[in-house]
């Protein structure tokens, strides 16, 4: 059996990588041993040290991005020409069983002919059908479904795991996106907001079922404990009182991204000095190519705190089972990014959050922790004071309910590979 796994992103980005060793492995689990391509827009030599046993195809996106221009109008044009000629490469094999390779660029061949090779395409988890406002960003979107919806038009059984959907930057991208969408023939969601979205977009209801992110089953049997930066267990031993771990990133306009900035670090100096704690700069996300690079941000809010020797900078960009040890080393975590958020619950490490997106606002309410949530628009330092004296006052009450809410977590995460896996029988039956 061959599965080609769609719209996996970079090796610096851990959530990302976090839930595609999640798919991979539970594809294994569910299916005999089967034959796993995944597409990336990152480069081979990037991800194929993080999965060996797996082969890696350039993205139907990275063709067009990697044009010689990223002007937007040069990548219109590249959009409309590389994107007919793979509509036409995909309607030659699905009705007369041929395939043009001539009409391709080098580097969309081996993706197509893995396309048309495959028993079953599998969006990888993620919130990435979403997009922000502007007329040309629905181009970005229809990168983003591209190779979704060409292997819809192949004939290829097509579903997606553990999605989050939206939020979009007006209708005409939400109409978009619900066109590919309601074209496939299974859709699971992480988070109930998304589910409701889905409905409105005229998916049909049998067609989606609610999930969890498959994030959660990262501590199963392939995790390995790593060991941790030498910077990050000097500092630990620095002081007596908690270890408390902050993520951050880049997502607001600039006035307001400057003002989370300077809240976050007032904050921070009030949490260090009243609990003589550590705080540890922990970057999620390092990928240089889109300036998706939590390091920069992070140095920022540094250097505007006043409590600098209480603060460490890891300034690494470390694989997501390194990401991993490092959340389980700690007291506390106070998330932006939000798969740092579920490492840490999943070491039964209490979280705050702060939300950029819904999927987070979702998940938290989903797990019966809706009260820890802060929207990042309205951080200020003494809304996440407060908020973090109460998490650290009640942190067992906390933990308490965070186990009983993850044990019904990983068995639903688990039933997305198994759904999957049913879908697919069917289909083979039918076919």
């Amino acid at each position: 059996m061959k599965i080609v796994i769609a719209n996996a992103y970079a090796k610096g980005s851990g959530g990302d990588m976090a839930i595609l060793s999640v798919l991979i492995a539970e594809m294994r689990r569910v299916f005999d041993n089967p034959d796993i391509t995944v597409a990336t827009i990152d480069t081979n030599a990037n991800m194929e040290p993080l999965f060996p046993d797996v082969r890696f195809v350039p993205s139907l996106i990275t063709t067009i991005w990697d044009e010689e221009s990223k002007n937007r109008i040069a990548k219109l044009y590249s959009l409309l020409r590389n994107g007919s000629a793979t509509v036409l490469w995909s309607l030659a094999y699905r009705f007369g069983k041929k395939r043009p390779d001539w009409l391709l660029q080098k580097a969309e061949k081996e993706a197509m002919n893995r396309l048309a090779d495959a028993d079953l395409v599998v969006g990888v988890g993620g919130g990435y059908i979403r997009e922000i406002p502007g007329f040309m960003r629905i181009m970005d979107l229809a990168l983003t479904l591209r190779m979704l919806y060409l292997s819809q038009m192949m004939g290829k059984l097509t579903v997606l795991h553990s999605q989050s959907v939206g939020p979009f930057g007006n209708k005409a991208q939400e109409k978009f996106a619900g066109y590919v969408l309601r074209k496939m023939q299974f859709i699971i969601t992480r988070e109930s907001i998304s589910l409701k979205l889905l409905k409105k977009m005229g998916v049909k209801e049998d067609l989606t079922m609610g999930s969890v992110d498959a994030a959660f089953l990262v501590r199963g049997k392939n995790y390995t404990r790593k060991p941790l930066p030498e910077e990050f267990t000097s500092m630990k031993k620095a002081y007596a009182g908690p270890l408390i771990g902050v993520t951050a990133r880049d997502w607001l306009d600039k006035k307001a991204q400057a003002r989370y900035e300077k809240e976050m670090a007032i904050a921070l100096d009030h949490i260090a000095e009243k609990y003589d704690a550590c705080i540890v700069f922990i970057p999620q996300t390092t990928v240089e190519r889109n300036t998706d690079d939590d390091r920069i941000i992070e140095k920022r809010i540094f250097e505007n705190m006043r409590q600098k020797n209480r603060a460490v900078l890891l300034e690494g960009s470390y694989d997501h089972q390194t990401l991993l040890s490092i959340y389980e080393s700690l007291d506390f975590l106070i998330g932006t990014r939000f798969h740092s958020v579920i490492f840490a619950l999943t070491a039964k490490v209490p979280a705050l959050v702060i939300a950029y997106e819904h999927k987070a606002e979702g998940i938290m309410e989903d797990l019966g922790l809706a009260e820890w949530v802060i929207k990042m628009e309205n951080v200020e330092s003494s809304l996440m004071v407060d908020a973090f004296v109460k998490l650290y006052e009640e942190k067992d009450i906390y933990l308490k309910h965070l186990e009983k809410a993850l044990s019904g977590y990983i068995v639903e995460a688990e039933k997305s590979a198994e759904t999957i896996r049913e879908i697919y029988l069917s289909y083979k039956s039918t076919d």
